[in-house]
């Protein structure tokens, strides 16, 4: 999708009729400080992202403690975990490069 189907696309979901709910997401792959990670973007989440604990440790990326614990609560009905460790990453997406992403560190499943 070039830059302008994709200007198109955003603003055709502009007009979208209110009780219609967009439950769209996207899979793919994205490098975080040089390593090649799968990602899922979900438009549903609020407050921040979640990197697996399962990445962050084989590849050494230094994580450090926070000092109040993160609530996350996943899409399932009583799915709540916490998390007391973030970590700062850069992000490159295609040519787009985010230096010191902060992201929250999670025992992910799978």
């Amino acid at each position: 999708m070039n830059i302008a189907e994709n200007e198109s696309y955003a603003s055709t979901q502009a007009t979208r009729p209110a009780n219609i709910k967009c439950h769209g997401f996207l899979e793919g792959i994205i490098h975080l400080s040089g390593k090649e990670a799968k990602v899922l973007c979900d438009t549903g989440t609020i407050g921040g992202s979640i990197v697996s604990a399962h990445f962050v440790t084989p590849y050494g990326i230094q994580s450090i403690e926070i000092a109040k614990p993160t609530k996350i609560h996943m899409a399932m009905k009583g799915a709540r975990s916490e998390s007391q460790k973030e970590c700062s990453v850069e992000i490159l997406v295609w040519k787009m490069k985010m230096a010191n992403t902060k992201m929250i560190i999670g025992n992910l499943a799978k």
